[in-house]
């Protein structure tokens, strides 16, 4: 049977004998319930197993009903498992490493040793240091319960991408392979295959190219570089899947991540929806229009609202984890690193919250500002007109920049530069290896492009 699937076994003790004293023969005996002494015969008490097959390191349930408080060894099939006594009538135990095989599980309490009637069958199975990630990710397999020293075939998919050798216990790795970057998102396989033995198992793992902040990433670059679908070649040919009605605009940019879609909208709300399907997963509402586009980052949604809160939701459920009060709107859309929530408001102050609480670690007065993060710094341009780089860790400030009108937008960190847009009409510049603050600009004028103020 594959891993996964269950039945119950039932073993009723007063039809097994185990070795006694001096190696004799004598009934089973033990307490009928905690406290309580035997009666000198054998009890009408019963292994129940839970599991009738599964795979290594995983429990199997074990219930009985006399007091096995004192219970010495569990064993499959002759391999001593680790255990745990939940109760007086409930034992919990791992199944061992070993090869795929059937046999008896044994239980040895004071009064002796019983085994279930049918058998545990140990059933091979394919183990991922990850379920999800981009195409390209490497993951680490391991597998268990094939036969004793063999050779084992790792499939991506269908593709062979490596050979592992099995120990005496029937186990390998971890092993790395590579998913292809061509890897389109949606399930794929890995496998692995015994040469001798010809058992076989494998473990799912879901391609993504999530875009999980506003403008991918908390280094506002707004490219995907896993994005392996849409090309010049087919964009021409996309069309609409679906729409989702919310009753106000939506001015909030779409977070997609494993496919579901987060956005705010004017009705106060922030919802989650399908990906494939546009169905509503669910909605939470803030107390204000919510025009902050979401980021989601370890199965968390952070996002601000018009009632000068950040929240912090369950990705899965909507329900709220944590909130934060700031003096006024905010409208600036969260950075997430490195288990830090950055985010700017209408109180005209730079956050740096913990991602995981919502408590404050630092604030910067920058005027009303839209951060960037990457490598450290934090990089915010402000309506007062300057760009500011902040120290990500403490909030000081290592330097700024003044421009002639305000920074509404949000800087961008590519390839060592900051690029950042002011209402004087120019598009800024700043070399990261230039030190404080180096800046040009690239000046608009119809239609051309030309660096100056080097």
């Amino acid at each position: 049977m594959r891993n996964g699937y269950s039945t119950t076994e039932t073993v009723d003790l007063a039809d097994h004998r185990a070795a006694g004293p001096g190696g004799g023969r004598s009934p089973v005996r033990g307490d009928a319930g905690p406290g309580r002494p035997g009666h000198g015969r054998p009890h009408r008490a019963r292994y129940q197993f839970l599991h009738s097959h599964n795979r290594a390191g995983r429990d199997a349930s074990d219930d009985h009903r006399v007091d096995l408080h004192g219970a010495t060894a569990v064993k499959f099939n002759g391999v001593t498992s680790a255990f745990r006594v939940n109760s007086a009538s409930k034992i919990t135990a791992t199944v061992p490493a070993m090869p795929s095989s059937t046999g008896p599980i044994t239980v040895t309490t004071p009064g002796g040793t019983a085994n279930n009637s049918s058998g545990f069958t140990v059933t091979p199975a394919v183990l991922l240091s990850l379920s999800t990630g981009p195409p390209g990710s490497a993951v680490t397999v391991s597998g268990t319960g094939f036969g004793a020293s063999e050779g084992a075939d790792l499939f991506v998919d269908t593709t062979d991408e490596a050979l592992a050798g099995t120990n005496a216990a029937g186990s390998f790795g971890p092993i790395t392979v590579t998913l292809p970057a061509a890897a389109v998102p949606g399930p794929h396989w890995i496998s692995a295959d015994g040469r001798h033995s010809g058992l076989f198992a494998q473990a799912g793992f879901t391609v993504n190219t999530n875009w999980a902040q506003f403008r991918y990433s908390g280094k506002h670059k707004g490219a995907n570089p896993f994005e392996n679908v849409l090309s010049p070649s087919n964009v021409a040919q996309i069309d609409q899947d679906w729409s989702f009605p919310t009753s106000g605009q939506v001015q909030s940019s779409p977070a997609v991540a494993n496919g579901v879609v987060y956005v705010g909208s004017y009705d106060d709300n922030v919802c989650a929806l399908n990906a494939a399907t546009g169905a509503k997963i669910w909605s939470f509402p803030t107390g204000g229009l919510v025009f902050s586009s979401p980021a989601v980052a370890a199965g968390v949604v952070y996002v601000g609202s018009n009632d000068g809160s950040v929240y912090a939701l369950s990705a899965a459920t909507g329900a709220k984890l944590w909130s934060f009060p700031t003096g006024n709107s905010v409208g600036s859309s969260p950075a997430v690193a490195n288990g830090v929530v950055y985010v700017g408001s209408l109180d005209n102050n730079v956050y740096a919250l913990s991602a995981a609480t919502g408590a404050k670690l630092w604030s910067f007065p920058t005027g009303f500002a839209d951060p960037s993060v990457a490598n450290g710094v934090v990089y915010a341009g402000s309506v007062g007109g300057s760009m500011y780089a902040l120290n990500a860790a403490t909030g000081a400030q290592l330097w700024s920049f003044p421009t002639g009108g305000s920074v509404e937008s949000y800087p961008a960190v590519a390839n060592g530069v900051v690029y950042a847009g002011s209402n004087d009409g120019n598009l800024y510049a700043f070399d990261l290896a230039g030190g404080a603050g180096a800046a040009c600009t690239l000046t608009t004028a119809c239609g051309s492009s030309v660096r100056a103020n080097r």
